[in-house]
């Protein structure tokens, strides 16, 4: 069987700035609703292509891109840009989520956030097209996670404060993220990669986990 393929699109923010993506048609008459996928910074939109092309094989229909300044989002130059992290909610994720909804509006309204882009949607003037939002290790945007003074005084601290994962992504580490200089997931951060009582993972993990998920918001 062929494996789905998104439909490259490019998305054209407020500013004129040209977004570069994929649209993924999902799969059969029924369709469960849309999803935008908010990448982590600095991690190109295609790494998110197989958990995209997943959800489309069960009903979704979803979009993936990347913010500007990187990947297909990235101009030929950067010097001169001046690009804001501010700028990947306010005009990059407003106009990806603008964008989904007017080709694509049955069923509700999803957004998968990783890191950075689990909080990025609070800054898009539209959030309120959002039903339900499932969040990959997001920060909590509190101010003070980033004030100077909550800065790590060496770099043993914030090698210390990372959670030390083993190759089934469970954590060793519960040190406070903020040691790290970054900010704090919570306990609902550490949840999610933790084995559960009895040893086993989660039954979120995985992109069935993730689909089971979204269905059950």
């Amino acid at each position: 069987m062929l494996e789905m393929e998104g439909k490259p699109i490019g998305i054209v923010c407020q500013d004129g700035v040209r977004l570069g993506g994929h649209l993924w048609a999902g799969k059969g008459n029924s369709p469960c609703g849309t999803v935008v996928i908010n990448p982590a910074t600095g991690v190109l939109a295609r790494y998110y292509h197989p958990y995209a092309r997943f959800l489309a094989g069960h009903g979704f229909t979803v979009l993936t891109y990347d913010y500007r300044g990187i990947g297909q989002s990235r101009p030929a130059t950067l010097r001169g840009c001046k690009y804001r992290w501010a700028d990947w909610g306010e005009r990059d994720f407003a106009a990806a989520l603008g964008f989904l909804h007017a080709h694509a509006s049955d069923g509700p309204t999803l957004v998968v956030g990783h890191s950075i882009g689990g909080f990025l949607p609070g800054f898009a003037h539209n959030a309120s097209l959002i039903d339900r939002m499932f969040t990959v290790g997001a920060q909590y945007a509190y101010w003070r996670d980033y004030a100077h003074a909550e800065a790590p005084a060496s770099s043993a601290e914030m090698a210390c404060g990372h959670a030390v994962p083993d190759s089934d992504m469970r954590v060793f580490s519960r040190q406070d993220t903020r040691l790290a200089g970054r900010p704090s997931g919570g306990d609902s951060e550490r949840l999610e990669f933790s084995p559960g009582a009895d040893g086993t993972q989660p039954s979120t993990q995985g992109p069935a986990g993730c689909s089971a998920a979204l269905r059950r918001c």
